[in-house]
């Protein structure tokens, strides 16, 4: 039971304030927060990029941080040059857990974007005989 003259809310109700009574400097306050973090987005998101391409090329940090990192450079999409390098170094570490497939199909990659890497080449072969998959090991190392 509802008491009298109580009505429900209604959308209409709730109608924004408008922003005529923000004084002028409040405005400018305003402004330059929000022109500052625009700039600052920007920056953070390339300092992120950054980070990850410096985490990515380290072989001394643990590989599930390897993984971590470099798959973060690889989504954002880099150079032909930093893909490679991307590629092999997450094979790597994929490696260093003894997820062979996941390596195998990185080093692929690293080979398709750079044929006949010899690096590659190598830890491609030792993962595909880590695997057993010797058959794949003869036909990948015919010229």
């Amino acid at each position: 039971m509802r008491a009298r003259g109580l009505q429900p809310a209604r959308h209409a109700d709730f109608i924004p304030v408008p922003i005529a009574h923000i004084t002028m400097q409040k405005r400018h306050a305003l402004l330059i927060a929000f022109l500052g973090l625009t700039m600052v987005v920007p920056t953070l998101a390339h300092a992120q990029k950054a980070q990850d391409w410096a985490l990515c090329r380290d072989a001394n940090l643990p590989p599930e941080i390897v993984v971590s990192r470099c798959t973060a450079v690889i989504n954002a999409a880099p150079s032909r040059d930093r893909g490679v390098i991307a590629f092999f170094a997450r094979g790597v570490a994929y490696q260093r857990l003894n997820w062979l497939s996941s390596a195998i199909a990185d080093y692929t990659e690293v080979l398709r974007l750079r044929p006949n890497e010899e690096r590659t080449l190598n830890n491609r072969g030792l993962a595909l005989h880590y695997k057993g998959e010797f058959k794949r090991l003869r036909i990948s190392m015919r010229p």
